[in-house]
């Protein structure tokens, strides 16, 4: 398998599963290998989170039991007493055009406006800015239809105008950087051993 990752000619795997949630459990472990060498800049973050936090509650006031929260480059705002994410589809946008120096001091007041939020993630970058796109999940779909029919185009500052559109769960996982000649052979077990059911598309 190691050899695979020095071959000259590399290909793009697709791997389509059956289950959205096996993409993304493929996703997290990935994502935790790579956070124990990000513990550093997780901690030197850490205080500027906790301003952010204080801005948020002077600006909304008692915040009860939610949290914010920076895990594996993204920072969640929500409430970890209500752990069972609404059951609908159609409860979570994606927010696009997001400033670099925004965050959810600003976001969560906004896009609170449309209805009970049940979590926020700001993907962040290990400086400390936002990576300029986010999702927010509502509580119940109709409140996400409001936030896309006012938030969509909606000029947060001067001149800069975000971006609110339906978000869309992705049953599909990149694989870069393999050698095409035994892709089956170093691939295939592997995710076999998440779950039994995907294809394959060579790009």
């Amino acid at each position: 398998m190691c050899n695979s990752l020095v071959s000259p000619t590399f290909v793009i795997v697709t791997i389509y599963f059956c289950e959205v949630n096996q993409a993304k459990f493929v996703l997290q472990f990935n994502m935790q290998i790579r956070n124990n060498r990000r513990d550093d800049e997780d901690h030197a973050s850490a205080e500027s989170s906790q301003q952010i936090w204080e801005r948020l509650c002077s600006r909304m006031g008692n915040m009860g039991t939610y949290r914010l929260l920076q895990i594996n480059g993204q920072r969640k705002f929500f409430d970890p007493l209500d752990d069972s994410p609404p059951t609908t589809e159609g409860c979570e946008v994606f927010i696009g055009r997001i400033p670099k120096d925004m965050f959810e001091d600003e976001l969560v007041p906004l896009f609170a406006l449309h209805g009970p939020i049940h979590e926020m993630r700001l993907m962040m970058n290990f400086s400390g800015l936002n990576r300029g796109f986010a999702f927010v999940m509502y509580k119940q779909p109709q409140f996400a239809e409001q936030a896309i029919r006012k938030l969509n185009n909606f000029e947060v500052r001067p001149g800069h105008h975000i971006g609110v559109i339906p978000s869309v769960n992705n049953r599909r996982l990149y694989i870069g950087r393999l050698s095409p000649s035994n892709i089956n052979v170093s691939v295939s077990p592997e995710v076999h051993v998440v779950h039994d059911r995907f294809h394959f598309a060579i790009l």
